[in-house]
């Protein structure tokens, strides 16, 4: 079972973001350069069409979890909007809570929120750290929302506490573990969710060791296919 509270973040996080990219994509914009021959200064530059597609991107992934929803729950969807869809799925939290597919759907809205907000200038800030990651890679340390403290991340994702930043990389996001081992996401995120292997990280931000995942799901998998 996925944390409701899980759910609801990353619903409303996508709701926000596609809310955002639209309107930052019809914001006037001004350019320090001198305007082009013919037009008034302050004439309204083109609509972002880069903000505007990835707004319709969160909103698709909205509309085809819903979707999925009705489907099961026979709960009418609402009007084929950002909003209204997410609403929906906020009023199916419960039962989505249950799913096997909750984790699929919750990395698929972040995904997309944070893409959007790099566009919109409002991820988290991160700081570069002087000392290289022992896979060779730059490291940056990135502030926990609401939580505090610092995780350190490196560009091919190996991923440590602060406090741990000097040690050796076998922590690493649920993403990158599945990027080192080739194993699905899924896998990975149920088997910190049961509890079969340790989160070194937070709720939000799990870290994983990848020896203990590869040996867990290695058992997993035999016991599948053999028992």
């Amino acid at each position: 079972m996925t944390d409701p509270n899980i759910i609801i973040r990353a619903v409303n996080g996508a709701r926000d973001a596609a809310l955002a990219l639209r309107e930052a994509a019809r914001t006037r914009r001004r350019g320090h350069s001198e305007p082009v021959t013919g037009s008034a200064p302050d004439a309204p530059a083109p609509l972002n069409l880069d903000m505007f597609d990835q707004a319709e991107m969160i909103h698709y992934c909205v509309q085809g979890w819903a979707r999925i929803v009705e489907e099961d729950q026979g709960d009418p969807l609402p009007a084929d909007d950002t909003a209204a869809l997410a609403t929906y799925l906020l009023h199916h939290t419960g039962w989505i809570s249950e799913q096997d597919w909750a984790e699929d759907m919750v990395s698929e809205l972040r995904d997309h929120a944070h893409t959007a907000e790099g566009m919109l200038g409002t991820l988290p800030r991160r700081i570069p750290l002087p000392t290289p990651c022992e896979c060779g890679a730059q490291r940056w340390g990135f502030p926990v929302e609401g939580q505090g403290g610092m995780i350190v991340e490196c560009a091919q994702g190996h991923a440590v506490t602060l406090a741990q930043a000097g040690g050796s990389p076998t922590l690493v996001s649920i993403r990158g573990a599945q990027k080192v081992l080739g194993i699905r996401r899924t896998d990975i995120s149920d088997a910190v969710r049961t509890g079969q292997v340790t989160n070194h990280g937070t709720e939000d931000r799990p870290l994983v060791n990848t020896q203990e995942i590869e040996e867990v799901l290695r058992d997993r998998l035999w016991n599948r296919y053999v028992c």
